[in-house]
């Protein structure tokens, strides 16, 4: 039996859309995930799944590139459904305001027992809301559950991100989905960077707009100029894929990616505090950094959240091909404005690996 089926379309008319979908993927199954293109009509999208799968539940956003089984694409539909025997029972629900609290309530209440081994939580958040700091640090006051996810893209457009629930769009902060996975679930977490020795502190830091003014006491954009060998700061922003900054734990980073350069200001992806060290990282190989991760995995089904830097970067590199054919079991997944696993993260490959 199926336990995790994929289909991926570039065709926006759901009508034979619906018909497709119908003809492809299981009868019955125990949850919709689905990430699409800014292409698509988001409200269109979820309405049509709601339709055609009455009663499943069902959570979806849009993204910045997509992911199902063997391949990366951009300007698709890729839907995942998930069968009794993998997962047994899914609840959904949107994210009403910032009240992570009061949906996480709502959601294990219809579950008779939540077991930290065998459930795990999806969280797919608005990636222009600013939020998602405050979110995930309210997700973890409030449970010991494992969340995975990922924020919402709009194929770099950077003007509209949309995050549906159960038919409806929920934008705005996001949604949670809990699953039932007897049989267990691994989480691997890949980022291709090593750290340089070099080290910027953030000395002063606007962080409502993740926008940091100073860097060891100079002006952010001249001092990470410095740091990564650039000529000025409009070069430096050459450097942002290859070279970003990281949050150390160990010798594992947790990468904060820069956004763009306006005057002395360098705006990123996710928050930075003033004061905290952060390591000047250079990459390494995707390609080679992914497999090795993958290497061994006999997962179900994989659920992938690629951040767009590392996307963009294997554009530049032709290796967007390579990437796909790494993922040879069932594969969902999409290109993300950030990940989201215990705290909100750029520049990884967060993977929720079901047994």
């Amino acid at each position: 039996m199926t336990t995790m089926k994929t289909f991926s379309t570039s065709n926006t008319d759901m009508a034979a859309v619906a018909v497709q979908i119908k003809n492809s993927l299981p009868a019955k199954p125990t949850l919709l995930l689905y990430f699409h293109s800014a292409t698509f009509d988001a409200a269109a999208v979820a309405a049509t799944l709601a339709k055609t799968y009455p009663g499943i539940p069902s959570i979806g956003c849009s993204t910045a590139g997509e992911i199902v089984t063997g391949h990366m694409l951009d300007g698709s539909l890729v839907v995942a459904a998930f069968t009794s025997e993998l997962v047994p029972k899914v609840e959904v629900v949107g994210i009403v305001g910032n009240d992570v609290k009061a949906a996480l309530a709502t959601l294990t209440a219809k579950f008779d027992k939540v077991d930290l081994a065998t459930h795990v939580g999806i969280i797919l958040m608005d990636g222009l809301s600013g939020k998602e700091e405050q979110i995930m640090e309210s997700l973890g006051d409030c449970t010991d559950l494992t969340f995975v996810g990922g924020s919402a893209g709009d194929d770099l457009k950077f003007a509209k991100t949309f995050v549906a629930a159960n038919g409806k769009i929920v934008s705005g902060s996001g949604a949670l989905a809990l699953l039932e996975v007897p049989a267990g679930f691994d989480l691997i977490k890949t980022q291709s960077f090593c750290a340089t020795g070099k080290t910027l502190t953030p000395t002063r830091v606007d962080q409502a707009t993740r926008a940091v003014l100073e860097f060891n006491g100079k002006p952010a954009a001249q001092a990470y100029a410095e740091a990564v060998g650039a000529k000025s700061a409009d070069d430096a922003a050459h450097a942002f894929m290859d070279a970003p900054l990281g949050l150390m734990a160990g010798s594992e980073p947790y990468v904060r990616s820069p956004q763009r350069i306006d005057k002395d200001k360098l705006y990123f992806y996710c928050g930075v505090k003033e004061g905290v060290e952060l390591a000047v990282l250079k990459g390494t190989d995707i390609v080679a950094d992914t497999k090795k991760a993958l290497t061994g995995s006999k997962h179900r089904g994989l659920v992938v959240f690629n951040c767009i830097l590392r996307t963009l970067e294997l554009k530049d590199q032709g290796k967007t091909e390579a990437f796909g054919k790494l993922f040879t079991q069932p594969v969902v997944g999409f290109s993300t404005y950030g990940e989201a696993y215990i705290g909100h993260m750029n520049q990884t490959a967060t993977i929720l690996a079901l047994r």
